[in-house]
């Protein structure tokens, strides 16, 4: 007696998830069926983004370009980025705001997203870094239960977890 809607995020091209989903839904209920597809960023709202996202003055348009060209428009890639500046101290917050420091010249943008998370991973400490190894031999969800069991022998798991979702490289 109720309407309902179901929102279902796929990415295309896996047959075994979403493709089998979508060619289900599309044969059995083709006219409730509506596929909406996001293209990736255009450059001015990818620039728009690093902007809304560090809100600075002084970030070379070179590196902002450099950023758009490699993120192909994937706000993801351009997120990890900007966080890669900012664990790397290329980006500081001070008074509120977020300011460049020299570290800046010294930033290397990568090719691909996984080598920004590579990146962004291989900067931490080595005991959090084998709990990121831990967690990711689990899989891409993990339940802390099994973490904590399969983890033992790493100490204050949970000041680096707290760590690791403060910067944003796991969430609840």
């Amino acid at each position: 007696t109720q309407r309902v809607i179901f929102v279902n995020v796929f990415r295309p091209g896996h047959k075994e998830t979403g493709d089998r989903i979508v060619e289900t839904i599309k044969e059995r209920l083709p006219v409730y069926y509506v596929e909406i597809v996001l293209e990736p960023l255009d450059e001015s709202m990818s620039e728009a983004l690093i902007n809304n996202m560090l809100n600075i003055r002084g970030l070379q348009l070179a590196i902002i370009d450099q950023i758009v060209e490699r993120s192909g428009g994937n706000p993801f890639f351009i997120e990890e980025v900007v966080r890669s500046f900012i664990d790397e101290g290329a980006v500081i917050a001070m008074d509120g705001a977020f300011e460049v420091t020299e570290n800046i010249n010294t930033m290397v943008i990568p090719h691909t997203i996984n080598d920004v998370l590579m990146a962004r991973i291989d900067r931490l400490e080595e005991k959090t870094r084998n709990l990121v190894k831990f967690a990711s031999v689990i899989g891409r969800n993990f339940f802390y239960r099994i973490l904590t069991e399969v983890a033992r022998m790493i100490e204050d798991i949970d000041n680096r977890l707290s760590y690791l979702k403060e910067i944003q490289l796991i969430r609840d």
